[in-house]
């Protein structure tokens, strides 16, 4: 069994190296596990240097972590080992590594104009259309129902899948769309359906459905500021 493999989510290469184990039988286990979860997102061969590298190692004594309030107690279960690498055990479970590239996304974001919305987007004509509200009697593909991740890349936008399950039916990959059309549910009465150009009401919206931690909020807001200054097809829609 190789002893690596790369997943490419958001357009991140993320490396993860499965060291040698006492215990093969666990080692290949969790490496299984991740092929499963992440088969759209695994590439063969990739171009490029790794943005952050996961390495998997044997720790017989897990750290009990205390936060000093209350009584709770956490098992640690990875540690960072560089700005753009870090340690992760063999005693992880799946629903934990998903926690692990999570971190890893929301870190590397700060670097890279990348957003995470809560939204629903479809394929149409080869771009994701994007909308902030429920949509019915649609025949396209669903490439979303939970959240887009948007980034930045040599001065155009694009839109990458979250590879966490949010519908069972939506297939998922690693591959990119540019972004077609964003539209924004239409709540009151003296504002019609159509393109939007006050930018603040756009801002305004589009704040409320940034996702991730209070950590990441600040750059999240300055990267939405910029992708509302630059990104011009946003619609009013019933």
């Amino acid at each position: 069994m190789n002893n690596s493999l790369t997943l490419k989510i958001g357009g991140f290469n993320i490396k993860t190296v499965f060291n040698k184990s006492e215990k093969p039988f666990v080692r290949d286990t969790i490496k299984n596990e991740i092929i499963d979860f992440f088969k759209g997102f695994i590439i063969k061969n990739p171009n490029n240097k790794p943005d952050y590298t996961i390495n998997f190692i044997e720790k017989k004594r897990m750290d009990l972590l205390y936060n000093g309030k209350g009584k709770k107690y956490y098992l640690g279960f990875f540690e960072e080992t560089g700005v753009n690498s870090m340690n992760a055990y063999y005693s992880i479970n799946p629903l934990q590594f998903q926690t692990v590239i999570n971190f890893i996304l929301f870190k590397l974001s700060l670097k890279h104009e990348t957003l995470f919305l809560k939204s629903i987007a479809i394929e149409k004509n080869g771009k994701a259309e994007i909308f902030f509200k429920d949509i019915e009697n649609i025949h396209n593909k669903f490439l979303t129902d939970d959240i887009s991740i948007i980034k930045k890349e040599n001065g155009r936008y694009y839109f990458y899948q979250s590879p966490f399950i949010e519908n069972p039916f939506i297939e998922k990959n690693h591959g990119k769309f540019p972004i077609g059309n964003i539209y924004i549910p239409l709540k009151s009465k003296n504002i019609s359906e159509g393109k939007i150009e006050d930018k603040e009401q756009i801002l305004e919206n589009l704040a409320k459905k940034i996702s991730g931690d209070s950590k990441n909020y600040n750059s999240q807001i300055k990267y939405l500021m910029e992708f509302v200054k630059n990104f011009d097809n946003f619609y009013y829609i019933k």
